[in-house]
């Protein structure tokens, strides 16, 4: 058999029933602040290690940066070095020009009377080659023919 409860007994109880769960919702709600405060914790961690992977990604955008400028100042300097090494080449080859020219007149002025053919045969170089150096020399007018066209005698006029 069942017991009435006798009226204020029953609201006694419902007011205790209203501070246990007004308790628990206290409890629950320290507990819900704990995992919220772990879990903003761990956010934090997880911000913490994105930002050293983003510094470590700009060490490394740094230090690719580096090589680049590197390989940009070797290819600078390995292009202003074959064009020192063009320049050089250049110039030699004028002087081996201007060499090669002085010895046509140093010849020509033991045997003025020789072909072209013989000059280019005296020196080592083809007749075409020393036909370019004829026109040149006349041009410069360190050379001039006398005699005919088809005789041809050569005189190297002198400067000083």
């Amino acid at each position: 058999m069942s017991q009435e409860l006798p009226a204020d007994s029953i609201r006694e109880l419902i007011m205790n029933a209203g501070d246990v769960v007004n308790a628990c919702k206290v409890i629950s709600a320290k507990d819900d602040t704990k995992y919220n405060v772990d879990g903003v914790e761990d956010d934090a961690d997880g911000i913490e290690d994105d930002a050293d992977g983003v510094k470590n990604d700009v060490d490394g955008a740094k230090d690719d940066a580096d090589g680049v400028k590197d390989e940009l100042g070797n290819v600078k300097f390995g292009v202003k070095t074959e064009l020192d090494a063009v320049e050089r080449y250049r110039r030699l080859a004028a002087y081996m020009e201007v060499l090669q020219n002085q010895r046509l007149l140093n010849i020509i002025e033991n045997n003025p009377e020789l072909t072209q053919a013989q000059y280019a045969g005296q020196l080592g170089v083809s007749k075409r080659t020393v036909s370019r150096m004829f026109s040149l020399l006349q041009e410069q007018g360190l050379l001039e023919q006398q005699g005919t066209r088809r005789k041809p005698k050569w005189a190297v006029r002198k400067f000083i």
